[in-house]
């Protein structure tokens, strides 16, 4: 479970993902995994297990790409704006890496 410093920080991690446009879901994250840009792809839990194994195959032409299932209780699709969300691609690095380890404190 998040304590309330954690919630806040990826509030802003969130936020500042959205208001650098640094992440792309859907289609268009398709289309970029496939172009292999972007390193870091957040698997959400809400993802049926066909469409995971999908997007697990794009690790195996882009050997950088970072793929984290995350099942935590923070709403990673109210943070980003989106009702429906199964996945996304977040192309900031630093922003990635800082989300993913304060989903790993969890």
């Amino acid at each position: 479970m998040l304590n309330k410093n954690q919630i806040d920080k990826l509030d802003a991690y969130f936020g500042f993902v959205r208001c650098k446009k640094a992440f792309f879901v859907g289609e268009k994250m398709e289309e970029m995994l496939t172009k292999k840009k972007g390193n870091y792809l957040l698997i959400l839990n809400s993802c049926p297990e066909k469409k995971r194994d999908e997007l697990k195959k794009y690790q195996d032409t882009n050997k950088k790409l970072v793929i984290y299932e995350y099942n935590g209780s923070y709403d990673v699709k109210l943070a980003l704006g989106y009702e429906l969300l199964n996945a996304c691609l977040i192309t900031d690095n630093n922003l990635a890496g800082a989300i993913i380890k304060v989903f790993q404190e969890e």
